[in-house]
């Protein structure tokens, strides 16, 4: 089922979002400067971010990153997408 392009967030928007929730910030990983590398490759939305488009050694290549970081990128997009689609991801200047 396809959502409206309204409830997909900004990947910049979702990538800040990591670095403020409590979930996730244990790692003391950043993951806001990813959001504006992608976003300068052309991926706006968050379901531009998947394995359907682009190999994860692409997404190692363009952050410049480890593959245990991608994994983290994508999982965490992923499961994002998922409250998106289904009008439950809260994000700070987003809403549900």
């Amino acid at each position: 089922s396809s959502s409206p392009v309204g409830s997909i967030p900004d990947i910049v928007k979702q990538l800040s979002y990591l670095d403020t929730h409590n979930e996730w910030k244990w790692d003391k990983i950043i993951y806001a400067p990813f959001g504006h590398l992608l976003k300068a490759r052309g991926l706006h939305c968050l379901n531009h971010l998947s394995l359907k488009w682009f190999q994860l050694s692409d997404l190692q290549d363009w952050l410049n990153t480890n593959f245990g970081m991608a994994i983290n990128i994508l999982e965490y997009t992923e499961e994002d997408l998922g409250l998106a689609k289904a009008g439950n991801l809260e994000l700070p200047g987003f809403g549900a």
